[in-house]
């Protein structure tokens, strides 16, 4: 039978009693965040066959289990040889920087996609320094969607990753942007495939990890990868100049008042014929949503293809939505 857990999550958020007594709905959101991280990193296991179980008490998997693994950032002076001394060893000198600048403490990950790649990307770990220091700026700064989700790699974008490393229609003649593009995972796999990328978010941090992530994998790339270039842009009001051939969203419906913001960036993003590739982890917020995504042909998107992807992520699998829509006319 299925074990119960019961998590007493009230220790884990925020204990400033005026920002507890002031909060707004969006501050409500940063608390989630934290809950959302909580349980992240929490040592449970999801398994389909018997509910919760615990993993050992170093939260160690079988050989089997596949999911970002942990390892030392190796600083700059540790590595082997002057040749390299390159775009990775900078990398982390920049990394270095801009932790010591913000206050930043971050580990290393390899992350793999599929049976045969895997990239090195940092996460910060600190989320609750960040957090209060989004509390105290207070108004627009929590107003304005700042919250640090691109801090970590999320299931959702693990799941569009290895969709993107099979599907053929990503390829060295396809122009491709990612919104919301946090450490730019997705966007980093389009590239290793030849594509012309831009990697796009609200939050110049999260653009600058996400170069960082190119920086750190550069010497392991095929010849014809490309570096993607970033661009902040705020999806809400795109750039109606800016059109690609695909587009991608990973984990981008979290929050009522995107969803019809969304629609609209997907047309307006996307040429007459390109696809839209959305990844979501069925959250409940987003179900009726979803199920609208079907119901867009008057708007010029036509869903092509729906299916699930499971991912093993955090200690858990993950079974991740990836929707295919196609713009069809433009209005």
């Amino acid at each position: 039978s299925a074990a119960v857990v019961t998590i007493l999550l009230l220790p884990y958020l925020p204990t400033s009693p005026a920002s507890l007594q002031s909060r707004s709905l969006t501050r409500m959101k940063s608390h989630q965040l934290l809950v959302r991280r909580f349980f992240s990193r929490h040592k449970t296991k999801i398994s389909r066959q018997s509910g919760f179980s615990m993993t050992d008490g170093q939260g160690m998997h079988s050989s089997a289990a596949r999911g970002p693994v942990a390892r030392t950032r190796r600083m700059p002076g540790s590595y082997a040889t002057a040749e390299e001394d390159s775009m990775m060893v900078q990398g982390a000198r920049i990394l270095e920087t801009m932790a010591e600048a913000n206050g930043w403490e971050t580990k290393e990950i390899s992350v793999p996609v599929g049976n045969s790649t895997s990239f090195r990307l940092v996460e910060v770990t600190n989320v609750d320094d960040l957090l209060d220091q989004l509390m105290e700026k207070g108004g627009q700064a929590l107003e304005d969607d700042r919250l640090p989700y691109w801090i970590e790699v999320w299931p959702s974008a693990l799941a569009l990753s290895e969709e993107i490393l099979k599907n053929p229609l990503i390829n060295s003649e396809t122009s491709v942007m990612e919104i919301g593009c946090g450490l730019g995972l997705c966007s980093l796999t389009a590239a290793t495939k030849g594509a012309r990328v831009v990697q796009s978010d609200y939050i110049q941090e999260a653009l600058d990890m996400a170069d960082l992530a190119w920086m750190l994998n550069a010497e392991n790339m095929p010849p014809t990868a490309r570096r993607p270039s970033q661009q902040i842009v705020d999806w809400r009001c795109p750039d109606p100049d800016l059109q690609f051939d695909v587009l991608l969203a990973s984990d981008v419906a979290y929050e009522e008042r995107a969803f019809e913001p969304l629609i609209k960036a997907f047309r307006s993003l996307v040429k007459v014929n390109g696809k839209v590739f959305l990844s979501e982890p069925n959250r409940l917020v987003a179900s009726s949503w979803t199920k609208s995504l079907g119901e867009l042909e008057k708007k010029g998107l036509v869903l092509t293809r729906k299916f699930n992807r499971e991912v093993f992520h955090g200690n858990a699998t993950h079974s991740i939505t990836i929707y295919e829509l196609t713009k069809t006319l433009e209005l």
